[in-house]
């Protein structure tokens, strides 16, 4: 009886067990079908085929792995290691950029020194330019007063006297010869000794040589000074006038032209100072931009 009665009992476990692996095979879902891969159909080892055979819903052994969803999770690294890549990018065209505008803020301060040194040199150059001008024009009046002067008084003054003077001699001279003509009628009707007679004579005939000598001296000069002296001291005085005049244009010129290059050169430095700030500007605009990337990946 005790036999009949365990081998029930047995029997009854078995049926229960039975019944709860059809009850969970009926419970579990259904796999899905893993596709073979076409590159290694062969090359699985006998170990990996057993365990395929044993459970065929199992994944490869060097497939990634699967999310909830079946699909492949990805490596956590890969993030990290793109993150620190644009980081240090950033850090590098942070510096870059710090450079570009410490260089540009040197190169600006020059610019703004050149600027002021073209500006003191414009005003500096129209000075000079200025004071060149005021000399050429004095010069130039002093230049046509000589001429003037010389054309309406020192010209005719030198020549009346000359020819005064040669009117005097001339008179001299005919007085010379009168005396001498009036000693030889005197001394023939008087009864004087020879010899004294002989000493005055001579001494009035060479009064009137000497009188003939300075009489014809005074007539080359005068002859000299009319037709060569007076008329070349004219042309150098003339000449001159057209020198001064001729440098006071230049002058003109030479602070027309001297403007144009002042004008010129404080431009470029204006634009360049101009360029500058611009350039500064667009580097502060790229590194507030720069820092507030960073700011919202910190």
């Amino acid at each position: 009886m005790q036999s009949l009665a365990a081998r029930g009992m047995t029997v009854s476990l078995a049926l229960m067990a039975c019944a709860a692996v059809l009850t969970a095979c009926q419970v579990a879902p259904r796999a899905r079908p893993i596709p073979a891969q076409a590159s290694k159909p062969q090359a699985r080892s006998a170990a990996t085929q057993g365990a395929s055979q044993a459970r065929p819903d199992a994944p490869p052994a060097n497939a990634p792995p699967a999310n909830a969803q079946g699909g492949p999770v990805a490596s956590a690294t890969q993030p990290a290691a793109g993150g620190a890549e644009d980081a240090r990018a950033r850090e590098k065209k942070r510096r870059e950029l710090s450079r570009k505008h410490s260089k540009l803020e040197r190169e600006l301060e020059i610019a703004r020194q050149k600027l002021v040194k073209t500006r003191l040199q414009l005003a500096h150059e129209k000075e000079r330019q200025t004071a060149a001008i005021a000399k050429a024009e004095t010069e130039l009046e002093i230049a046509r007063q000589k001429l003037n002067s010389f054309a309406n008084r020192s010209a005719p003054e030198r020549i009346a006297r000359a020819e005064l003077n040669l009117k005097s001699t001339e008179d001299l001279l005919w007085q010379s010869e009168l005396e001498l003509q009036q000693l030889e009628i005197m001394y023939s009707e008087e009864q004087l000794a020879d010899k004294t007679r002989e000493i005055v004579i001579e001494r009035a005939r060479r009064e009137l040589e000497r009188t003939r000598r300075s009489l014809d001296l005074q007539r080359n000069e005068f002859q000299t000074l009319t037709t060569a002296t007076i008329p070349q001291e004219r042309a150098e005085l003339e000449l001159a006038l057209t020198d001064k005049t001729r440098g006071l244009e230049r002058a003109r010129q030479d602070e027309l032209i001297s403007g144009i290059d002042s004008t010129i050169n404080l431009m470029s430095a204006e634009a360049e100072v101009q360029r500058l700030e611009h350039e500064l500007e667009d580097v502060g605009e790229e590194e507030r931009e720069l820092a507030t990337e960073q700011g919202e990946h910190g």
